[in-house]
């Protein structure tokens, strides 16, 4: 939530953040529900109905908080990789989970992608679209606010790292104990695969992944299984709450 106010923040200076919380939390119940995170896409049109600003020019700040959680994951990730690509417990999770993937899949998911982002600069170059050319000029408003950038990527790193302690205590509390670099790569590599699934909300797709992975460091994927499943449950009942909590302090 904070890290999505800080990228709307150029867009309108005096934004109401207890209106960034209700669009975050109603957006990330959606996801829940919708298929391929639809959610998400959403928040562009409630942050139109509470404060007034168009879905043009809020789009760029969805795609940007996607690419910093993928940036942040990835640096996690190789940073993991290189403390531990030796053990053999990494060899196995590498051999399960990233040989596992249809790469000639992704690189075609990923040449799509390029070839519609070729499309949209076309159709702007050629037809001078207005929508269009409103996400480029608000891509360099929020370049041109380099320190709301620098915010949102720091807080990208804090909300990770907070995920990580709290699955190190998660396991802890069912008295198996992972060393913080074997939790990192766990849910670096999880989250990443969830981001390639259109499944609602990567639910089933994270609790799986963490029971393979999880279930290879420790030997149990009982424990492993049931330690997603309950993060899953404690991250959607703290979404009400908290609604209903910014509700009354209005």
């Amino acid at each position: 939530m904070t890290r999505w106010f800080f990228l709307v923040k150029p867009l309108k200076e005096k934004i109401k953040y207890r209106n960034i919380i209700d669009i975050v939390v109603i957006s990330l119940l959606f996801n829940f529900v919708a298929p391929a995170k639809i959610g998400t896409v959403s928040k562009s049109f409630l942050l139109k109905y509470h404060e007034d600003i168009d879905v043009a020019s809020s789009s760029p700040t969805l795609l940007a908080e996607v690419l910093l959680d993928i940036l942040i994951l990835l640096l996690f990730f190789f940073a993991s990789f290189l403390l531990e690509y030796k053990s053999p417990v990494f060899q196995q999770i590498f051999q399960k989970t990233i040989l596992q993937i249809n790469w000639k899949l992704f690189l075609e998911y990923g040449a799509a992608v390029f070839i519609l982002l070729v499309g949209i600069f076309i159709f702007y170059r050629f037809k001078k679209s207005h929508f269009v050319g409103k996400i480029i000029s608000v891509v360099k408003i929020m370049f041109s606010h380099k320190n709301y950038l620098f915010k949102s990527f720091l807080f990208t790193i804090f909300l990770w790292m907070v995920s990580f302690i709290q699955y190190k205590l998660s396991f802890l509390a069912f008295g198996v104990n992972i060393s913080f670099v074997f939790i990192i790569l766990m849910i670096s590599i999880t989250d990443l695969i969830s981001y390639l699934f259109p499944l609602p909300g990567g639910i089933g797709v994270r609790e799986v992944t963490i029971a393979g992975i999880g279930g290879i460091i420790i030997g149990n994927y009982g424990i492993a299984l049931t330690v997603g499943i309950l993060a899953r449950l404690l991250f959607v009942l703290a979404l009400p709450v908290l609604y209903l909590y910014n509700k009354i302090k209005r």
